[in-house]
């Protein structure tokens, strides 16, 4: 007896699927449909991470005696104003480092001291006297000592015209005239042309034997030599 024929499967499935799908059949489809879906305040939070501050150890860098350091004068200086005691700063031209390469004074850095002895020269001819010390530096803010002898330091002569001094000379000087005029002429004459002549040669005595002054200009060069070590305290690199 001939078998009956089976109607295709394949809208039937299709129609079940279609179903479902209206229907909402799964838990995520109507989590879906009824939009609500899980959100960020839901969902949990990261870890925060904490990053420990890095320590960077200190350590001993070291200038040997005999090291030089080249300045450069911030104060000004002059035999007819200043006097022993005066303060003085000045700063490094250019920044001191040991054979390791690390900067132990950077460029800048303020040197501190004061005036030793100061005069102004004996005649033109003559050198000004200026003695300087200095005895403290300030590093990265703080003020530390140090033991240096100066070198150098750059300065010039400068006259001071006519003083007191210089008008006393003079008068000297043509009194002297005024009695070898007397004494070789023998009249008043001979008294006046000496005089003339005796002050002509005293104002020449007096411009020879003037003091001028000694004088650092404000910029001027000042070497410095360790007479002892110097050390400071720097961040390990």
């Amino acid at each position: 007896m001939p078998f009956p024929k089976l109607a295709p499967l394949a809208p039937l499935l299709l129609v079940a699927a279609g179903a479902c799908s209206r229907a909402g059949a799964t838990p995520v489809g109507r989590a879906a449909a009824a939009g609500s879906a899980p959100t960020a305040a839901s969902a949990p939070a990261p870890a925060s991470v904490v990053v420990a501050p890095r320590t960077i150890p200190a350590r001993d860098l070291a200038l040997g005696s005999g090291t030089v350091l080249d300045l450069r004068a911030e104060t000004a200086l002059s035999s007819r104003r200043n006097h022993a005691g005066d303060r003085v700063t000045a700063v490094l031209r250019a920044p001191a480092t040991p054979d390791g390469g690390d900067v132990v004074l950077p460029a800048g850095s303020e040197f501190f001291g004061r005036v030793e002895a100061i005069a102004p020269a004996p005649n033109p001819h003559s050198a000004g006297k200026l003695v300087l010390a200095f005895t403290q530096v300030r590093v990265d803010g703080t003020l530390q000592p140090i033991q240096a002898e100066v070198v150098s330091v750059a300065t010039h002569l400068a006259g001071r015209g006519v003083t007191g001094g210089t008008v006393a000379k003079v008068g000297a000087g043509a009194a002297i005239g005024g009695i070898a005029g007397r004494l070789i002429g023998g009249n008043g004459t001979g008294a006046l042309i000496g005089a003339a002549a005796g002050g002509v040669g005293g104002g020449v005595y007096a411009n020879a034997t003037r003091s001028p002054d000694v004088v650092m200009d404000r910029g001027a060069a000042i070497r410095l030599e360790l007479t002892r070590p110097f050390s400071s305290r720097v961040a390990s690199r």
